[in-house]
């Protein structure tokens, strides 16, 4: 199904969302050593499971969002057989290699999807409902904006520029200026054609595989939208932006 955009809508709704920050890069050793500590002070809290729970979810961290190295099948049994006491698994240690004795080759060389250190990753502290994640590649640079302000604002300028708007340049500026929350350098028009620069070698939304940023405002345009998935007839295949009232 094609859906048709507005164009000056989707750019109002890009800068109503909360700032996205750059993710430093998690460490391990440290992920795990704050996890510790909450997981020891956790009694002394007024809700103790729920700090306890942090620790847990803080502990996770890396799996998710570190790639690296993954063990192979074999090097999997010998650590989970050297560690057997300390799993209390019983009866399902049975179970447990059951299920490793029936894993094919294929199976146990999936790729791993987390992300790694060859992405730089963006996300806000308190993000909007359907705010999306982004990753981009590092691969080719070495610099990378704190914020997001350039993906929205290069983002902004491709739906303007689509919709064949006579002052896109100037429509972002007055856009970042309604947020009233951000310094006055920022809301100028030399700033949005600097900022423009971060990725001139961006594929525009309309013309990407997977366009993050059009679909998360998709969903917002009308409640029955998010009940739909990809089998749905009236699910997305391709966006368009209408032409601009300019």
């Amino acid at each position: 199904m094609l859906v048709r955009i507005d164009a000056k809508n989707y750019v109002r709704w890009l800068f109503s969302l909360p700032p996205r920050q750059r993710m430093p890069k998690l460490s391990p050793s440290r992920t795990l050593a704050v996890s510790r500590f909450l997981s020891s002070v956790a009694r002394y809290a007024e809700n103790p499971g729920a700090v306890e729970a942090l620790a847990r979810h803080i502990w996770m961290l890396p799996k998710f969002y570190l790639g690296g190295r993954k063990a192979s099948l074999e090097e999997s049994r010998v650590f989970l057989g050297t560690f057997k006491p300390y799993l209390l698994l019983g009866p399902a240690w049975d179970t447990l290699t059951t299920f490793l004795d029936g894993l094919t080759e294929e199976q146990t060389k999936m790729r791993d999807t987390s992300a790694s250190a060859t992405h730089v990753e963006y996300r806000a502290s308190a993000p909007q409902l359907f705010q999306p994640v982004t990753y981009y590649a590092r691969r080719g640079r070495r610099k990378w904006p704190t914020d997001d302000w350039s993906e929205r604002i290069c983002e902004a300028y491709d739906a303007l520029t689509a919709a064949k708007c006579k002052r896109p340049v100037a429509f972002i500026a007055e856009a970042l200026e309604s947020r009233n929350d951000l310094p006055p350098a920022y809301c100028t028009i030399q700033h949005v054609h600097a900022r423009l620069k971060a990725f001139r070698d961006r594929i525009p939304e309309v013309q990407q595989e997977v366009p993050v940023w059009l679909h998360s405002y998709w969903l917002t345009l009308d409640p029955k939208n998010r009940t739909l998935n990809a089998n749905d007839r009236k699910w997305p295949e391709r966006f368009e932006f209408e032409l601009c009232d300019c």
